[in-house]
């Protein structure tokens, strides 16, 4: 049976891509950031993790306005690079895990949540910022690409990606292989990226939520979306996706490494559980 490990969840930007690509972590701006994810890199090591199950958004690389899936998952054996301006990066092939990937989409169907299917997708930033991060190259993991609509209204609320991150541990813990899979939420914190709130951070109820998320996530289950985009700046919807991460997981869970980094256009954080019950 395969193995659920623990869980992920980082915030992600555009900016990633530049500060990775650069090699910028001797600067005094990106060298936190860097650092801040060295325990993440250890841990997928040390935990032989062989597929991560990553939760992300897609920025227009694969859908536009007119046409935004709730939920679609990819079922490839490798995934294309998207191009977001400069053209393709230069990181290693993202492989898939075609098998899982469908085992986890029949499961997924039966639980009532009704995904669109893709034998083919682009990874942009959303999965593929934080990415390079986490992980030295060639990736030692295999991917399975969700993507959540948190960018064409209405969007999933909180509640509904924590039903969906129970069912896809159940799912998990239902395939037959021997296998480790840990869960990656992405996006947010707090960041406003249009308007008059350009560049609006909230420090201090990112710190909050990560407490909250933590300790009492079900506290927040019943919040509108609006209440994080209220509190945290429009982007910041995002954060329902974190939820999907935390409902797949029991509800004391054990901190590996938690840290907040307030440098760039978004408050960014990098969080890893694991089960304590």
């Amino acid at each position: 049976m395969a193995n659920f490990v623990g869980g992920i969840c980082t915030s992600h930007n555009g900016s990633l891509m530049h500060g990775w690509d650069h090699q910028m972590q001797d600067d005094p701006v990106w060298a936190p950031i860097f650092k801040s994810y060295e325990p993440v890199q250890k841990w997928i090591i040390d935990k032989k993790i062989d597929v991560l199950f990553f939760i992300f958004n897609d920025h227009v690389s694969n859908f536009f306005f007119d046409c935004y899936p709730t939920f679609a998952i990819g079922i490839a054996a490798e995934y294309e690079h998207a191009d977001e301006g400069k053209g393709p990066r230069n990181l290693a092939i993202p492989y898939g895990d075609p098998e899982f990937s469908r085992f986890m989409t029949n499961s997924l169907i039966k639980d009532d949540f009704d995904l669109t299917v893709c034998q083919k997708m682009k990874l942009d930033h959303g999965l593929m910022g934080p990415m390079p991060y986490m992980s030295d190259q060639p990736w030692p993991v295999k991917f399975v690409p969700f993507c959540v609509n948190v960018i064409q209204h209405p969007i999933p609320s909180v509640k509904r990606c924590w039903n969906l991150g129970k069912s896809i541990r159940k799912a998990i813990e239902a395939y037959p292989e021997d296998i480790n899979v840990a869960v990656v939420g992405t996006g947010g914190l707090s960041h406003e990226l249009q308007g008059s709130g350009f560049g609006r951070i909230e420090i201090d109820w990112d710190n909050e939520f990560l407490d909250k998320f933590e300790y009492e996530p079900e506290t927040m289950l019943d919040w509108d979306v609006q209440e994080f985009m209220d509190r945290g700046g429009s982007e910041s919807a995002e954060t329902v996706m974190w939820f999907a991460m935390r409902g797949a997981m029991t509800k004391k869970v054990r901190r590996i490494h938690r840290n907040y980094y307030r440098g760039l256009l978004t408050g960014m954080a990098v969080l890893l559980l694991e089960d304590d019950e």
